[in-house]
């Protein structure tokens, strides 16, 4: 017959155990898993916020001639520049453009790796309104640029270029709403 005091360490080791495995597997970095459906790949993110849209960002009326920096910012903020990722080297003007720099979190990855990657979409929707460019995604890959995603969560508008993949369907499931919540938690928690 087993004595009591057995009995009570057994179980108090086999729960001292259970909790050990179970810290063990939440502090454990969860692998990503880059498919063929993968925008890119990358191992690092930065994220660029306009907070100053000013008063350049609409042409300058008839008659009145425009700076060269403002049509450079409004193709930035508004347009579809840059159109490939040779184009990149704007990205050391951003500041002085208006735009504030965090790095995104590796812990957002395997959500990031979701919502930029190729998704069937049943049904289309678009938008009429004119994008603003308030957040840049610079992806980048052993610190080179890989792809640049430019987002205006407004309109649910996307400009997307360094794609291995078709993007068209960006943004038809949800992806705005999810990126935009990781967006505004990545920035709280480093403030």
């Amino acid at each position: 017959m087993i004595k009591r005091n057995s009995v009570r360490t057994i179980v108090r080791t086999a729960l001292g155990m259970l909790l050990c495995l179970a810290c063990f597997a939440c502090t454990q970095k969860s692998e990503r898993k880059i498919t063929s459906n993968s925008f890119f790949e990358y191992d690092a993110v930065d994220h660029y916020i306009l907070t100053d849209t000013g008063e350049i960002m609409y042409p300058p009326t008839f008659g009145e001639k425009s700076k060269p920096f403002d049509d450079y910012r409004r193709a930035i903020i508004l347009g579809n520049f840059p159109k490939s990722i040779a184009d990149s080297t704007f990205v050391r003007d951003l500041k002085k453009i208006g735009y504030n720099k965090k790095q995104v979190s590796e812990q957002y990855f395997p959500e990031l790796d979701k919502i930029f990657s190729y998704q069937r979409a049943f049904s289309l929707t678009s938008t009429a309104c004119s994008p603003i460019y308030r957040d840049l995604l610079i992806f980048r890959n052993n610190n080179s640029i890989v792809s640049i995603a430019k987002i205006c969560f407004e309109c649910e508008q996307y400009e997307i270029v360094g794609s291995k993949v078709d993007t068209q369907n960006f943004g038809q499931n949800g992806e705005y709403e999810l990126l935009q919540k990781i967006l505004k938690q990545n920035a709280l928690e480093q403030n």
